[in-house]
């Protein structure tokens, strides 16, 4: 398995099953991976598996929780660009935080909340401004030519995919990979996205492990998170 630091928390990149018959192997394994968690004094620990997955159980009987589902999406650019749209994306603002906030709260359940609430440091890279009022946010990560983007939009905004495709248009129309992360708190229509995105994944299960007891360890320790290494951003949904 393969975990990577995000601030503060762990994000569980890929794990590759022992073959175990009674998956004893596989509970040992995730036992030490929480344990050296905890010793790099992480929160929590997220990661995602396939809906459909045998290894579910096994996440749950180890203490994982099941926050929602995502689906990734690949952004196919259009020609023939959309008319634009009542509202605009912005680089977000120090004077947007506090509608972030509110909009932020409306939308995620108590376990993101507590999640979110991790991640006090970090803000959306865009904020979509409608009538003057912040009606949604994305965080975008970017690697050389390629941009994953998490929308998170207000269940007022009407047609919200076109949203997203103005997102992409405006500001990363020259990225030879877009993909989007939809997950189940943003209503999309599969039906629209499929006109101008390619289905990567199919659902799949978000989980989340909170991490109770935290023994710190130098991080001059570990070679490997001293080295300025950074995993490929697509990593993550191309497993």
């Amino acid at each position: 398995m393969q975990i990577e630091e995000e601030n503060k928390h762990g994000q569980l990149l890929w794990m590759l099953p022992s073959g175990d018959d009674n998956q004893e192997t596989d509970r040992i394994m995730i036992e030490k991976m929480l344990v050296e968690c905890g010793r790099r004094g992480y929160t929590y620990i997220m990661g995602s598996i396939d809906e459909n997955s045998a290894f579910i159980d096994l996440f749950t009987e180890s203490g994982f929780s099941i926050l929602g589902w995502e689906q990734v999406w690949q952004y196919q650019p259009q020609e023939n660009r959309p008319a634009k749209r009542s509202g605009i994306w912005t680089k977000t603002l120090e004077s947007d935080v506090q509608q972030i906030e509110q909009l932020r709260c409306a939308l995620l359940s108590p376990g993101e909340k507590f999640i979110e609430s991790a991640k006090e440091n970090e803000m959306p890279q865009f904020s979509l401004m409608v009538n003057g009022k912040v009606a949604g946010y994305a965080f975008a990560a970017v690697r050389l030519d390629q941009v994953i983007i998490t929308p998170y939009l207000s269940h007022a905004v009407n047609e919200p995919e076109a949203f997203i495709f103005q997102l992409l248009d405006d500001h990363y129309a020259g990225f030879s990979s877009q993909y989007v992360i939809q997950e189940s708190k943003l209503h999309l229509s599969a039906s629209v996205l499929s006109e101008k995105c390619k289905k990567v994944s199919d659902r799949r299960k978000r989980i989340v492990k909170h991490i109770a007891i935290r023994e710190m360890d130098a991080l001059s320790a570990y070679n490997h998170a001293a080295n300025g290494q950074k995993t490929n951003i697509v990593t993550p949904i191309s497993k």
